[in-house]
């Protein structure tokens, strides 16, 4: 079973991470747009919020980690090159953005004074001072990344539509079944001979 990624394609680990990622990006922004409330101190979807950030934490990291460390699969040979960089700079640009939040969100519930509450289990106690100015900074900040991430997960969306309607070039497949590996043996069937049919008399 192929877990890292190849020339060729994607492997598990970066598969899972992405679907992993995309259900969270989806509920987060779900959740996050119904908080009318700046201060919601009292707000339940803040709490969800906060607690489904914290349990996914490390998790959001390694994703963004894994991606920078393995980098790309190369193109398809039906991809064309325009289509190819636009889509790489996009997720780098998604990558950068979800980091973005993964900072701001602490620091924007830690300068309010909220404490950081997973869903009755545990506190994450606040680092740093309260202060009114840098929650206004971190909440603005966060907001614009979470408006960020939402048009570029959008974007993303559109072109794989654009891949898998119109261009027919496998992109969405990379994403669902991992690549082969290419210095695999062969297959005990493919490796072997095909019997010699006896031509007759």
């Amino acid at each position: 079973m192929r877990w890292k990624d190849v020339p060729a394609g994607y492997g598990w680990i970066s598969i899972g991470l992405h679907w992993l990622t995309a259900l969270f990006v989806v509920v987060m922004l779900f959740v996050g747009s119904s908080i009318r409330s700046e201060t919601g101190v009292n707000d339940d979807k803040l709490r969800l919020h906060t607690g489904l950030a914290v349990i996914f934490y490390l998790a959001l990291w390694f994703r963004v980690y894994w991606r920078f460390r393995m980098g790309h699969p190369g193109p398809l040979r039906r991809q064309q090159p325009l289509a190819f960089a636009i889509g790489k700079y996009l997720h780098g640009f998604l990558l950068i953005a979800l980091g973005a939040m993964l900072i701001s969100g602490p620091i924007m519930a830690w300068a309010g004074g909220f404490p950081i509450d997973v869903f009755g289990l545990f506190t994450v106690p606040s680092p740093i001072p309260v202060s009114p100015s840098a929650f206004r900074v971190a909440h603005q900040f966060h907001a614009g990344c979470a408006s960020a991430l939402a048009a570029g997960a959008a974007l993303h969306l559109c072109g794989s539509a654009k891949h898998f309607f119109f261009d027919n070039d496998g992109s969405l497949d990379r994403i669902l079944i991992a690549a082969a590996d290419p210095a695999a043996p062969p297959s005990s069937e493919a490796a072997r001979p095909s019997p010699v049919r006896d031509a007759g008399p």
